[in-house]
């Protein structure tokens, strides 16, 4: 597993939300930086759209 991909239950983990709507989140994000929808979303894309500091994800989702 690459530690970088988020997936729907990560976002759901990180924003305290549904998986149907971390789903919806992962599509915005990919709209946002101009990927398919069969590319996975980075740790990177989301802090860049939640403007969100990436080691406080890493530290949060216990990644390192």
């Amino acid at each position: 597993m690459n530690s970088t991909i988020l997936k729907a239950n990560d976002i759901k983990i990180l924003n305290g939300c549904s998986v149907q709507t971390a789903y919806t989140l992962i599509k915005n994000i990919k709209a946002s930086v101009g990927k398919t929808k069969e590319q996975s979303i980075t740790i990177q894309d989301y802090c860049n759209y939640e403007n969100v500091h990436i080691n406080e994800v890493i530290e949060f989702l216990k990644l390192d």
